[in-house]
């Protein structure tokens, strides 16, 4: 059960710096005389999401997989293992 709090907690973190650090800025129109300095290339935000987003899934797969294969006795955990699968072949199949 505890591993199963644990892949929980680290998915909810995960979506809550996604929220945070990789959220859409606004766009503000630049005034007279302003410079526009760009230090990250042009797609660096996206390919940051998408480690993100890749990291996280190998993370969950790891400790599914892990609970499936391993841990015969605990059959709750064993459902939830599956589900974090099933749920993670939606999202990636969703995008």
């Amino acid at each position: 059960m505890s591993l199963g709090l644990a892949v929980l907690a680290v998915t909810l973190l995960a979506i809550i710096i996604e929220r945070i650090f990789f959220r859409k800025k606004k766009f503000k129109p630049f005034e007279k005389g302003q410079v526009l300095l760009n230090s990250a290339p042009e797609g660096g935000q996206e390919n940051i999401q998408l480690y993100v987003r890749i990291t996280i899934t190998l993370v969950l797969l790891c400790a599914s997989l892990y609970i499936i294969l391993f841990n015969q006795q605990n059959e709750a955990g064993i459902k939830f293992a599956i589900g974090t699968i099933g749920t993670i072949t939606g999202y990636w199949l969703k995008t």
